[in-house]
């Protein structure tokens, strides 16, 4: 088999695969569950701060040594 007509081949059969609308799905896809992880990072930052600040309150106020 000449070079010419394998590499034709191989073209012809990545052109077929990449063009399938599936690949791009994934991609969303992948974009999305990013964008929602972004956003819980986000949204855990303060959170985090708040839930820690009200747990050291509650604590001192157990031990009875907070107000």
């Amino acid at each position: 088999m000449d070079l010419t007509v394998q590499w034709d081949t191989l073209a012809a059969w990545i052109r077929a695969h990449f063009k399938q609308e599936q690949g791009a799905s994934v991609v969303e896809y992948a974009l999305l569950v990013a964008l929602v992880a972004l956003a819980c990072v986000a949204a855990g930052w303060p959170l985090g701060s708040w839930a820690s600040s009200t747990m050291g309150t509650f604590g001192s106020v157990l031990s009875g040594t907070g107000s």
